[in-house]
């Protein structure tokens, strides 16, 4: 694992806090709490596993769940030679960029990253990333959204790597559409619940298999 990537893991476990609580979604009845992932190694779990057994971060999984995620991973790298940074509430975070960070022993860091490898969560639609039919149920959830009135179109990683849902510049219909739908989606919180309604719909067969 690249040692500048811990950081970014903190930032994205925030958009999926930020993404999985517009969901609104209550903890399904049957699965106790704080059973927070999908491990790979389970007989038929899913088709498209974690690499190398990391949690998977489910799509039903509550804030709480994938705060708990994050904090694991980085006490173990804390725990195994690669300090992290701790907020003024002692919970593990990215530092504010005023804060002096103390040097970071590569070797270090690097024993510390591959012994706590295991522990690193994975979003579920990373690992979907891995599916075949990844790309055909991205552009049926980009329809959906396009259907609700954004105006997004599918892209890819210019080195080869995975298809992603990017805005358009200009959207379809007439004026006076365009007009109506960047009101009604002119603020974050609607545009995350269009997102997340028409991944959920796309997605929907795949979403069983994390359950």
């Amino acid at each position: 694992m690249n040692i500048s990537r811990l950081p970014a893991l903190l930032t994205a476990a925030v958009a999926i806090l930020a993404l999985s609580a517009c969901g609104g979604e209550d903890t399904p009845q049957g699965r106790q709490p704080g059973v927070v992932t999908l491990r790979t190694g389970a007989p038929g779990a899913n088709p498209s596993p974690s690499a190398a057994g990391r949690p998977i971060i489910r799509p039903d999984a509550s804030r709480e769940e994938i705060e708990a995620l994050v904090q694991a991973y980085h006490s173990c790298l804390n725990d195994n030679g690669f300090p992290q940074w701790k907020n003024a509430e002692g919970r593990f975070d990215k530092p504010p960029g005023e804060v002096a960070v103390a040097p970071v022993d590569p070797a270090a860091a690097e024993r510390a990253t591959k012994v706590c490898a295991n522990e690193e969560p994975e979003s579920w639609t990373a690992v979907e990333e891995r599916n075949p039919e990844y790309r055909d149920l991205l552009e049926d959830q980009a329809d959906c959204m396009n259907d609700k009135g954004m105006d997004v179109a599918l892209r890819q990683d210019p080195e080869g790597g995975p298809w992603y849902i990017a805005p358009r510049d200009v959207g379809p219909g007439t004026a006076e559409e365009q007009a109506r739908r960047s009101v009604e989606l002119s603020n974050e919180e609607a545009r995350a619940k269009v997102t997340r309604e028409c991944e959920q719909k796309a997605f929907a067969e795949r979403i069983k298999l994390y359950g």
